[in-house]
């Protein structure tokens, strides 16, 4: 009888200590931090779908890739709101880090153009994305940005983390909507 009680104890024992275990790396992943970046999750894999319609296309030295609205979100992805100069109005966006798309395609470190479906381009400088968290948003308020919200994919800088940075009547100009390309920019 003392020898089966001794084995339930030491069964509860080692459950705890795997799900105290699993517990702090869940929470590690979740909000990782890297460089003044705090990601929502890392990279995730990413299930079949009916939907393959390619939403971003990425050029530079090291090739071009085009993503998918599921590929997008399997990237490491950070959130914080934002104030959208055009549609004046507050919201929490999450998306893709602008320096993590540029180092897929080896454009660490240089300008990035963005183009938008109806050819307007603007171009972000490396001091801009390298060390500030702006992103290719795909998500605002806990919804896929619409049309309406300048989506489906949309360039957002953090101006209500870090207004004198990025102050609206400069920067308000350089937020894209409808962005379908990004290459390396002058």
């Amino acid at each position: 009888m003392l020898n089966v009680r001794r084995r339930v104890w030491v069964s509860v024992l080692v459950l705890a200590v795997l799900a105290l275990s699993v517990g702090l790396v869940m929470s590690r992943q979740r909000s990782r931090a890297t460089d003044g970046f705090v990601y929502l999750h890392g990279v995730l894999k990413v299930a079949a779908s009916a939907d393959q319609t390619v939403l971003l296309t990425l050029r530079g030295p090291g090739g071009q890739r085009r993503y998918t609205r599921a590929q997008l979100e399997a990237l490491p992805a950070v959130r914080y709101r934002a104030f959208q100069p055009q549609l004046k109005q507050d919201f929490e966006y999450v998306g893709v880090p602008l320096r993590d798309l540029a180092a897929l395609v080896g454009l660490t470190g240089q300008p990035l153009q963005l183009q938008a479906s109806d050819n307007f381009s603007t171009t972000i400088q490396p001091n801009d994305y390298q060390d500030h968290p702006v992103m290719l948003a795909y998500q605002a308020d806990g919804h896929p940005i619409d049309i309406q919200q300048k989506g489906p994919l949309l360039a957002v800088f953090p101006n209500l983390d870090e207004p004198a940075r990025f102050p609206n009547p400069v920067y308000g100009s350089r937020w894209a909507w409808y962005v379908e390309r990004i290459g390396g920019g002058q």
